[in-house]
């Protein structure tokens, strides 16, 4: 069976949309130290946050740029859940 790209791409936006719904209904205030690192897709740096204690990732954002400007700009969107 062949899928069209505009199937695919209403597929991926209706799975991001759902996913960004259970993203903001997640507590993160039990976080006490999180651990930030950049990973890769290919080329392209992807910022990371892990919950030290329970392992849990909390922040996957990919950027363009992995400067402290960028870092700051990514670690701006936590605290109104932290």
């Amino acid at each position: 069976m062949i899928i069209s790209e505009a199937t695919n791409h209403n597929v991926h936006q209706a799975a991001a949309r759902q996913g960004g719904e259970i993203n903001r209904g997640i507590d993160l205030a039990p976080i006490r130290v999180g651990l930030h690192d950049e990973i890769f897709q290919g080329s392209r740096p992807v910022f990371a946050g892990v919950d030290a204690r329970a392992a849990y990732c909390y922040l996957l954002a990919a950027a363009e740029h992995r400067d402290a400007d960028t870092w700051v700009f990514i670690c701006s969107m936590l605290p109104s859940r932290v």
